[in-house]
């Protein structure tokens, strides 16, 4: 779990120096989609939290709740960020991240592949290489795409 570890903090701080990048006034704008990258940020903020409630229900002992509709979840969370500034934004997408890395760090090798879903493929250890794929492959991609095109 440590690799994955070091692959998730490696891939989030890929990821925030793209967005540090971003340039001011296209933060709001919607460019990914129906998004805009404050949008982004917020909708990751969201599931790093459910990843970490997830974790800290393994812990405990308990079953994580389970979230069915993942286009439900993402509006929840994009809409309770609507009103809030971008350093609210940013600010809350650090701790989620760091409460992850602190979360993770500090989970017990035996729970790392305990059932946290419906299945048994559903594992803190399977959340965190999720998170880590959508910074990499997902995310990343479509900010450094953007960048290139302000650039030209």
């Amino acid at each position: 779990m440590n690799n994955q570890i070091k692959e998730y903090k490696k891939a989030r701080e890929k990821f925030l120096e793209a967005v540090n990048r971003f340039p001011e006034g296209k933060r709001i704008v919607k460019l990914f989609g129906t998004w805009s990258i404050k949008d982004m940020l917020a909708h990751i903020v969201g599931w790093e939290c459910l990843s970490v409630e997830k974790v800290r229900a393994i812990k405990n002992r308990q079953l994580p709740e389970w979230i069915e509709d993942v286009d439900k979840q993402n509006a929840k969370v994009v809409k309770e960020f609507e009103n809030k500034d971008w350093s609210e934004v940013y600010a809350a997408l650090i701790k989620s991240g760091n409460e992850m890395i602190q979360e993770y760090e500090s989970l017990p090798a035996e729970l790392c592949v305990k059932q946290a879903g419906p299945n048994l493929k559903y594992t803190p250890q399977r959340f965190l290489e999720q998170e880590t794929k959508h910074y990499q492959e997902n995310h990343l991609q479509k900010i450094e795409h953007y960048l290139k095109l302000f650039r030209s």
